[in-house]
């Protein structure tokens, strides 16, 4: 068989597909007269009569007229359209015949349904009947052929929905959402090849084990670090300053994801199958993108800041100050919210073997839908930022190194002695930002690029998902340091500190009356 030909074998059917390129035909009838031959041979006759051939013409002038073919001496049938697996396929790859032959059925079965009604069945009955006989019709081979009809064709279908809806008397699902119910159920049949996630795959326990380790060490840190950070910065009359904007903001996007960390450590591991789960995946997903992509841009605009006060520290007076970093912030905020707005559409619950839900994402709608969302946050969100923060600390670390007396971020000034201690802090956010990101953001593209090339597989479905959910969780680790690289590590956070020791010790030697004296030697 010739790669431009493809066999199909459907019990006592079989399809022959070929591709015709440049008027050249000899390898497509070549195959059919391979094919009558080796029925010859094998004591088996090609049916003539009942072999029909259609042609798909994409050229712009298809008016020349094709050659018939001949099998045993008889010449083959050309038609317009056939039906092939349930399918009406026509020429001209429309769907017209389809849904109109699908219209017709329907609508021939709403007459049962009316003299049902006639005899005063109760609403359950009719609404089972309507389930079995008519619906079944509509959502024949929907998956196929759904995503493409014209407008007309798809309102056809849903006025039989309407027409059977007044007839019963209660609400029925519309088309769009039998189909997006069929969509997801031929998906679970997909990835439900290999064994449920966590519970019994025996290669992922060792994921599960991390996933706790990782959740639950994570978890009481960064909760501790940013609401001691919010605090700080709200409570204790901290100055306001460009620095405590941008890091009151980080700390406010850290702690959404926390809050919501423990009922996704709960849905990943035990996986209840409970109402609702569409919601939460949705709400997961959003909270989880705006954490990441809200830490990232907030990171980036501490960089700047900071490279504002230590390479800039007298020009920057003029042109940056608390309003601008406050209006640079509701922007990321708006940002934000409307880069989540995809997430409604490309994150769902599905339901596995063993009554258990999982929360998927990117498979409705089209694919160049998907790859656009996904390409834009990798580069948008993650790759440009991380350009952004290396330049702007490798100047830091440049003045830094040259001239170790030099006014630092925040306009403080930075004694020489710790001009280490600064470099060794910049690194640090480097590499925690890399580490928490970068894994993440690779397999999105990854992602992409497999499913654009065909090599997502039944065999590798269930090692993509462990692989993007325990790099989901790897983002968490930034939400946990970012506290004690940016908040915990500042000056005016330490000094702080250190004045409320004082106090404390102060109070506690008034409390118990002691007074220094020094005794005789």
């Amino acid at each position: 068989m010739t790669v431009s030909n493809i066999f199909t074998k459907y019990a006592d059917d079989t399809t022959v597909v070929g591709r015709i390129s440049n008027n050249e035909e000899s390898a497509y009838r070549e195959e059919i007269q391979s094919l009558s031959s080796w029925c010859s041979m094998n004591n088996l006759t090609l049916n003539a009569t009942n072999t029909k051939e259609l042609i798909v013409d994409f050229r712009k002038s298809n008016s020349s007229r094709h050659s018939p073919i001949y099998i045993n001496g008889s010449e083959v049938e050309h038609v317009s359209s056939f039906k092939f697996l349930g399918v009406q396929i026509s020429e001209d790859l429309s769907w017209h015949l389809m849904t109109s032959t699908l219209v017709r059925k329907a609508q021939q079965r709403l007459y049962f349904l009316r003299r049902l009604k006639k005899v005063h069945l109760s609403p359950k009955i009719l609404t089972n009947f309507y389930h079995c006989i008519i619906e079944s019709i509509l959502t024949r081979v929907i998956t196929v052929w759904y995503g493409s009809p014209t407008v007309c064709e798809k309102k056809s279908l849903q006025r039989v929905v309407k027409t059977a809806q007044f007839i019963i008397g209660t609400h029925l699902p519309a088309t769009e959402s039998l189909h997006h119910n069929h969509h997801e159920k031929a998906f679970l049949d997909y990835p439900n090849e290999t064994a449920p996630f966590c519970s019994h795959l025996s290669d992922g326990r060792w994921y599960c084990s991390i996933l706790l380790v990782l959740f639950i060490v994570g978890l009481p840190v960064g909760l501790l670090g940013n609401m001691a950070a919010i605090v700080n910065y709200t409570c204790c009359r901290q100055p306001w300053n460009t620095g405590t904007v941008f890091l009151l903001n980080l700390a406010l996007c850290d702690i959404a994801w926390l809050l919501l960390l423990p009922f996704t450590l709960y849905f990943n591991l035990r996986q209840p199958h409970i109402k609702g789960m569409n919601i939460f995946c949705q709400f997961k997903k959003i909270f989880f993108n705006i954490n990441v992509y809200g830490s990232i841009f907030f990171l980036a605009l501490i960089s700047f800041d900071r490279y504002t006060g230590t390479v800039h520290p007298i020009s920057s007076l003029r042109w940056w100050d608390g309003k601008k970093a406050c209006l640079c912030s509701i922007f990321t905020w708006i940002l934000l919210i409307l880069g989540s707005i995809p997430d409604l559409f490309m994150t769902f619950d599905v339901s596995r073997p063993d009554n258990v839900t999982v929360c998927m994402d990117h498979i409705h709608g089209p694919f160049s839908y998907v790859t656009t969302i996904s390409l834009m946050r990798a580069l948008v969100g993650f790759l440009l930022p991380f350009v952004l923060m290396g330049a702007f600390y490798t100047q830091m670390a440049k003045v830094l190194k040259s001239m170790p007396g030099r006014k630092a971020s925040n306009r403080m000034t930075l004694p020489p002695r710790k001009t280490g201690k600064t470099l060794i802090l910049i690194m640090a956010a480097l590499a925690v930002f890399l580490l928490s990101y970068a894994p993440y953001h690779i397999l999105i593209v990854t992602l992409v690029f497999m499913r654009f090339i065909g090599k997502v597989t039944s065999e590798n479905t269930n090692t993509l998902y462990i692989a993007y959910e325990f790099l989901e969780a790897l983002c968490s680790v930034s939400s946990c340091l970012d506290p004690v690289l940016y908040i915990l590590a500042s000056q005016h956070f330490q000094q702080r500190w250190r004045r409320q020791k004082m106090a404390m010790a102060r109070l506690c030697c008034r409390n118990t009356r002691r007074v220094g004296v020094q005794e005789p030697l």
